[in-house]
């Protein structure tokens, strides 16, 4: 399993990599008229702040399985994955230019199969979200152009 980035401390000169898989939300769970699924996250990167949820793979996992795995424990829902939206990287660096965490990011349209939405171990909040009235969630640019493809597949 990877390690999270908040149980250790890394040594000067290296960082974290993982290879994350996020959900896009196509279909939404009984009871909600529209919108897409995002999280508050506790950790870093970018905690306190809303995104996609999503996370970690763990070792043997498939992107899928991962996926699946993290949205019940993060949001409370069960999903079929759909198709790959995007791939790319996130690199983060810190005051010195130092790259602190490399993420590998696959970014999948997802079903609601059952569940009901929760925040869970790595989230504080969750939401259903207008993706035409994102502007409130603070989102990365890069967060908002992946959602704005994932609408379009819809």
């Amino acid at each position: 399993m990877l390690a999270k980035p908040s149980r250790f401390l890394l040594p000067p000169g290296s960082c974290f990599l993982g290879c994350h898989s996020r959900c896009l939300s196509a279909s939404i769970p009984p009871g909600r008229s529209s919108g897409g699924v995002l999280v508050k996250r506790r950790h870093e990167p970018l905690a306190g702040q809303w995104s996609l949820p999503g996370g970690a793979i763990e070792l043997g996992e498939t992107l899928h399985e991962g996926l699946r795995r993290e949205l019940r424990e993060e949001i409370g829902i069960e999903t079929k994955v759909g198709p790959l939206v995007e791939l790319f990287d996130r690199i983060t660096r810190d005051t010195d230019g130092q790259v602190r965490y490399h993420y590998v990011l696959a970014d999948y349209l997802c079903h609601h199969v059952s569940g009901e939405l929760r925040p869970g171990s790595d989230a504080d909040a969750v939401t259903l979200a207008d993706p035409t009235d994102l502007s409130r969630y603070g989102l990365t640019e890069k967060a908002e152009s992946v959602i704005g493809r994932a609408v379009q597949l819809r």
